[in-house]
Order: structure tokens, then C-alpha cells, then sequence
């Protein structure tokens, strides 16, 4: 086997593997405003940015309720999130959880936030919120989610791939004209 065919084939391998390593971070922002007598003006504003590998669940994903514990609920600490404000700061109590569906009458999606003064509000945004990018306004108390999609491996995937054809191109047998 020849350096040239040693050489395409590397490229060729890492071509396909930084094109199945290539995945979309998903980042979820919110923020909103929820009832605090202890606070001045009775309110305080609240808010956290967290970022997944992954959309947080499946498109029709449900919620499954057991003797009050949601099931299907992905929980957060503050410590896991990549900012928070005013969001309760424990090991072992959560600052934010997220619902697919609600299981009471509401059908939609439902974001809780434990606030910095130990108190639980909640959040409902229509279905399919947290699997899907948008700007989602609640519907129970004001506050806003934003989901965004980012591709950060696109830039690097397509100078990995414009350097493999290059060195194809470069490696590539040169033939003698006829003549």
C-alpha cells in the first residue's frame, strides 16, 4: 500500500467521523416574573439560560404522574444550569424543572422555578415548547422561553472537509500528457 492510499484513506475516515460527531447544542432561555411578598413591589424577576446536548424531549413526549411525582420530568439543580437569577441555590432542592405535559386540566408544557426565597412557581407554555425552537409566552404567571438550536461543529466539519480535498487533490496521480 502506497503513502498516497494511506493518506486518502485518513482523510477519507475523518471525513465521516467529524460528520457523525457533528450535533446541535439546544439552548434554553427564560425569563419571567413571579409573586413575592417578601421582595419589594411584590414581585421579583427571575430567569436561568441552560444549555442540552439535545432538544429536552421528543416531539409528543407526556408527562406520567405517581402519587404526585412527575415521572417524566427532567429536574435541575442551580449548579447545572449556566446562569440563573434569583433561582433557589441547594444540592439537594431543585431550581427548575421541566414538564412535557401538565397533568392536571392544562395540556401543554410546564416549566417550575424555585425561586431564591424557597418558593415554587409555575410556568405553562404550549405543547411541544421544550422540543421545539421558538419564543414560547406562559400562560399562568408572565414570562417568556426562548429555545434556540446552534450547530457549533459546522465550522470546524467544513474546514476538516475542505483540507481532506485539498490533500486529495494534491496526493492525487499525476498523468503524463499523451502525446
Amino acid at each position: 500500500m502506497s503513502i498516497r492510499s494511506i493518506l486518502l484513506s485518513i482523510c477519507v475516515l475523518s471525513i465521516v467521523f467529524m460528520t457523525t460527531t457533528a450535533h446541535a447544542d439546544v439552548v434554553y432561555t427564560f425569563s419571567g416574573t413571579v409573586v413575592s411578598p417578601s421582595e419589594p413591589g411584590g414581585s421579583l424577576q427571575v430567569g436561568f439560560t441552560y444549555t442540552a446536548p439535545d432538544f429536552l424531549f421528543a416531539p409528543g413526549a407526556v408527562s406520567i404522574e405517581n402519587n404526585g411525582m412527575c415521572i417524566n420530568c427532567i429536574i435541575l439543580l442551580s449548579a447545572q444550569l449556566d446562569s440563573c437569577l434569583n433561582c433557589l441555590t441547594s444540592t439537594v432542592v431543585h431550581a427548575v424543572a421541566f414538564a412535557p405535559t401538565v397533568f392536571d386540566s392544562f395540556e401543554g408544557s410546564q416549566l417550575e422555578f424555585n425561586d431564591n426565597n424557597n418558593v415554587g412557581s409555575g410556568f405553562q407554555f404550549q405543547l411541544g415548547a421544550f422540543a421545539a425552537p421558538g419564543t414560547y409566552t406562559s400562560s399562568l404567571n408572565p414570562g417568556t422561553l426562548t429555545v434556540t438550536a446552534t450547530e457549533p461543529g459546522s465550522l470546524s466539519l467544513s474546514v476538516v472537509a475542505t483540507l481532506a480535498l485539498g490533500l486529495i487533490c494534491f496526493f492525487r496521480p499525476k498523468v503524463a500528457p499523451v502525446a
